[in-house]
Order: C-alpha cells, then structure tokens, then sequence
C-alpha cells in the first residue's frame, strides 16, 4: 500500500434520497479501509444551516486535498463546481456513477476532452474497487521518474 493520501469525496447532499447518502457514508468508511487513505467528513452535513462560508470550505477541501472522487448519481449544481475546481487545478479526480443512471453530457464531453476519469460502477464492493485502484495509482508516474 502507498502513502496516505487526502480523498475528497464529492457527492449530492441536499436534495439526495436518503438510501443514497447512505451509500455515501458506507462508500467513505469502506474507502477509508481499502485504501488506508483520509477521507475528509463533512460534520454538518445535515446541519438545516448553512455553516459560516460554506463555500469556501467546500473548495478548500478540493484544494486541500490529493485527489478528488466525485459520485455523480444525482443531479448537484455543487458537485459540478466541486469537479470543475478539481479541473482548474489540475487535481487527480475520478467520477463514479451507478451503471443504469444518466449523467450530464458535459461530463461526458469532459472524459472525450481527457479532463476527468469517469467510470461506471455497478454495485459498492465495484465503486470501492474503482476508487481504490485510482488513489493507489496516485504518484506512479512520479515514482517513475525518479
């Protein structure tokens, strides 16, 4: 196993059905297992508040992070400018979503354009999978170089 690394998980949390964000929070614990890596928690996420500068804390965890893995199974305005973040600067990111769901065409243009990996799961033991090959591939071409 390779050295920890910080995963931001993006995914739709306020309009998402409830079976949805509880995949959510299983996708982040059994990650967490698999790959050894820190994944950020959103605390409040539930919170009816917003919590002071939300916005900025949201992209702070984009930047602040080694990579980004984005759940695009639901429709998110926030999980769209999360990704773009991610793109602007230039951090690993991998876009999973659920075999049978339709997904924005601008996220599909975004794969043909080479800006995202997008991959299409078909079960939580297939995203954890996905998602653990991706940070373990995190650095090798690094490595490589040295």
């Amino acid at each position: 196993m390779g050295p920890k690394r910080i995963i931001y998980v993006s995914s739709s949390v306020t309009n998402a059905p409830k079976p949805y964000r509880d995949f959510i929070k299983k996708f982040k614990q059994e990650l967490r297992t698999a790959t050894a890596s820190l994944v950020i928690e959103w605390l409040d996420q539930d919170a009816p508040m917003l919590p002071h500068d939300f916005f900025r804390k949201n992209l702070n965890n984009v930047l602040n992070s080694d990579a980004m893995i984005a759940i695009a199974n639901e429709p998110s305005i926030g999980v769209g400018m999360e990704i773009q973040e991610a793109i602007r600067n230039q951090k690993p990111l991998l876009c999973l979503y659920e075999q049978g769901r339709t997904i924005s065409r601008l996220l599909m243009a975004a794969k043909e354009a080479g800006e995202v990996r997008l991959e299409t799961y078909q079960d939580m033991n297939h995203a954890i999978e996905l998602a653990s090959d991706f940070i373990n591939s995190l650095g090798r071409e690094n490595i490589q170089l040295l």
